[in-house]
């Protein structure tokens, strides 16, 4: 692929290098290698047919969000070179900062159970500990029958 340097606001460097980003989603555990390897299939017979991004890293990511695969925080931290914690909460995966706290952040997740959706603050604890609180659980829908 063809990197270009691309920065954020803040001035921090964004990942553009498609391979360098899908090495970081499996990296992650947000997405299991085959399964990645059927999406850039997929991504490469629809992108030179409906991609306005064509073959670049906006157009994979944007294509990832479409399929319900990432979130756009995720993206987000995944450019960034952040793959580490989304599963630190122990059956939860981090979907968004909601918003920053006093002393911590509330977040959208998914319960790995069910697949529930959860709003969840999180705070430091002792060192090395992360501290939460389930705020709200959203039971998935029933299924169709």
């Amino acid at each position: 692929m063809h990197p270009t340097q691309d920065t954020r606001k803040d001035g921090k460097r964004l990942i553009d290098d498609i391979d360098e980003f899908l090495r970081l989603v499996v990296a992650s555990y947000l997405v299991q290698q085959r399964h990645v390897d059927r999406l850039i299939e997929q991504f490469r017979n629809d992108s030179k047919l409906n991609s306005w991004y064509g073959n670049t890293i906006t157009g994979v990511t944007a294509f990832f969000v479409s399929r319900g695969v990432l979130t756009c925080w995720q993206v987000d931290k995944l450019r960034s070179g952040q793959y580490k914690g989304f599963f630190e909460l122990d059956g939860y995966c981090l979907l968004d900062c909601l918003r920053h706290l006093e002393n911590g952040s509330r977040y959208l997740t998914r319960r790995k159970e069910d697949m529930a959706a959860a709003i969840i603050d999180v705070w430091p604890g002792a060192p090395g500990k992360i501290e939460h609180r389930v705020v709200e659980v959203f039971e998935p829908p029933a299924p169709r029958g």
